[in-house]
């Protein structure tokens, strides 16, 4: 009889567990890893629950379900791309959470680049680079390999590991050698503790990825041209040039592709007594560019064709020895010409071989009252490389001048103007000073000028004298002007005087500059306890009648000046008013 109870009693127990099991409500697979772009398949056991259920993904309902049996519903995910969900199965009648998984993706490393570098002089490649794309950010840790398979080889080489989107191998191992003109194929694998995936062929072509070394510059210069020889191993197919004056960044780029043997070339135009800065690099026909070399700097000889003196003068009135002090002027050669430049002056009616040596960018020499041809002459040791000359008419010489000569001042530009003579002229010659010593001059052909770059509140002298074939005309000079104006920089009350219901407030203004200007001035005055009167005029007045003023009363007051570029005030001034009928 023992037996047959022991019997029902293991019957009884495994009906039980068979009952439980049948109640279970859960979600599987669990912890998913799977390829971007791949379809997904994950069932929800719902015994536990009566009626049907819903998906939901990152908490957003879905309805992608298909049921299997009774107690099994899957759902079919196509073309998977999320970098991570979260997937939970829930009882429609209670939307009680059944189960739930998460699916991470991976995806194939992409956009793989190689490239070949050299780090020695002989020019055999060293060095093979690549780089690629890959998703940064995953929970695991990825290790990559980097695979070579060569012309002919039944499998991959593999060449190098990293944890990062790049890996250099080198390429004269033992295991590794690459030729010039054949063609391999790379693949990256990654791989981490759930999932492992390579990125689909990389193939190339030896020299079309081969980076050679920069190459080594020669670089020397003339008057007007730069002159460059480039060595380079190997010979390259194309190089590129780029060079700019030391004193600006702008950089001009020069294409310059090499036939056979060709390595030395010109860049003509460029300017004299200029330092320049120049690098180079280099390529196989369809392979990247190389580094860029260094820097080489070079100075630019004088030449004398980029030289433009435009010579000038100015003529001082004739003193009580009958003489006239002219003084010539020229825009300066740059300074920084290695030659030694020297300037004389001569003129017509000296003696032969007389001359006045000058400086740089100035002379002063005296003539008579009679015309004149001045001839300034620029000599380095080579002789002679420039000759002008430049014309002081006699006193009573009947030449023309120009008429009505205006100029007027915006913002720190001065416009001029004038009207042209009867007789026919070449152009004109505008100059301009603030102090009779340093002048500014420009050539022009029509019957104004703009003249820029002036010092701020500075008052000019202006002179506008026609040219002639040969021959320069008479000056004419416009009244001073300022470049601009400004408010003074102090207002100081001068007097104050009382009377019983009025007061006189009288002031000057103090500047250290002479382009000083007032729009209104604003004189405000007050009782201790009252409000703060005013009372404006215009620029030009010095003093103002303060009126309906409280009898025996003590005021303050101050004057504030307003111009163009802002305020400056006076300090404050007591007043007592007298008494009613003072």
């Amino acid at each position: 009889m023992f037996p047959l109870k022991v019997s029902f009693l293991v019957a009884w127990i495994l009906s039980i567990c068979e009952g439980r099991h049948d109640n279970i409500c859960n979600v599987e697979p669990k912890d998913l890893q799977v390829e971007e772009g791949s379809s997904v398949r994950v069932t929800c056991q719902s015994s536990c629950v009566q009626g049907k259920i819903f998906w939901t993904i990152n908490n957003n309902r879905i309805n992608e379900s298909i049921p299997v049996n009774a107690t099994h519903t899957a759902l079919f995910l196509r073309n998977f791309t999320r970098p991570s969900a979260t997937l939970q199965c829930h009882s429609s009648y209670t939307d009680q959470v059944l189960g739930g998984t998460t699916i991470r993706t991976f995806s194939k490393p992409k956009n793989i680049s190689c490239v070949i570098l050299h780090i020695s002089n002989d020019g055999a490649p060293d060095l093979l680079t690549c780089t690629w794309e890959h998703q940064r950010k995953h929970s695991l840790q990825i290790n990559y390999t980097l695979l070579l398979i060569s012309p002919g080889s039944p499998s991959p080489t593999e060449l190098c590991d990293s944890h990062n989107t790049s890996c250099t191998a080198e390429t004269m191992s033992e295991s590794v050698v690459l030729l010039f003109g054949n063609n391999y194929t790379v693949i990256v694998r990654a791989k981490t503790a759930a999932w492992e995936v390579d990125s689909d062929p990389f193939e190339f072509t030896f020299d079309h990825i081969w980076k050679i070394n920069p190459p080594q510059v020669t670089l020397t210069a003339d008057s007007d041209h730069l002159f460059i020889k480039l060595d380079s191993n190997p010979n390259p197919d194309k190089c590129q040039v780029k060079y700019h004056k030391e004193s600006s960044s702008n950089n001009k780029t020069s294409n310059l592709f090499f036939m056979t043997d060709l390595k030395t070339f010109k860049i003509e135009d460029v300017e004299s007594c200029v330092t320049y800065k120049l690098s180079a690099r280099c390529a196989l026909s369809y392979a990247p560019w190389s580094d860029w070399s260094l820097e080489k700097m070079v100075l630019t000889k004088l030449n004398k064709h980029q030289i433009s003196l435009l010579l000038w003068r100015k003529v001082a009135e004739e003193g009580r020895n009958g003489k006239r002090n002219v003084h010539l002027m020229w825009k300066r050669i740059p300074s920084a010409c290695e030659e030694s430049i020297s300037y004389s002056v001569e003129h017509n009616n000296a003696a032969e071989g007389s001359y006045t040596s000058c400086g740089s960018s100035a002379c002063d020499v005296q003539v008579d009252q009679h015309a004149h041809r001045l001839y300034l002459r620029v000599s380095t040791g080579e002789g002679t490389i420039l000759k002008e000359s430049v014309y002081v008419p006699a006193i009573e010489e009947s030449l023309p001048r120009v008429a009505d000569i205006r100029a007027s001042a915006h913002e720190g530009v001065i416009g001029v103007s004038w009207t042209a003579p009867a007789l026919p002229v070449s152009g004109y010659i505008i100059d301009w000073t603030h102090n009779g010593s340093q002048y500014n001059w420009e050539k022009s052909t029509s019957t104004n000028a703009t003249l820029l770059g002036l010092r701020e509140r500075t008052l000019y002298n202006i002179t506008v004298t026609p040219l002639l074939d040969d021959k320069t005309g008479h000056s004419s000079q416009t009244l001073h002007i300022c470049s601009s104006t400004g408010v003074p920089e102090m207002v100081v009350i001068r007097n104050v005087q009382a009377y019983d219901t009025s007061a006189l407030v009288s002031w000057d203004t103090e500047s250290k500059k002479n382009c000083s200007s007032v729009i209104s001035f604003t004189v405000f005055h007050k009782l201790p306890d009252g409000p703060v009167l005013n009372a404006s005029v215009d620029g030009n007045k010095r003093d103002v009648l303060l009126k309906d003023l409280t009898p025996n009363a003590q005021y303050w007051t101050y004057v504030e000046a307003r111009g163009h570029d802002g305020n400056a005030s006076s300090i404050k001034r007591i007043f007592t008013t007298k008494m009613f009928g003072e």
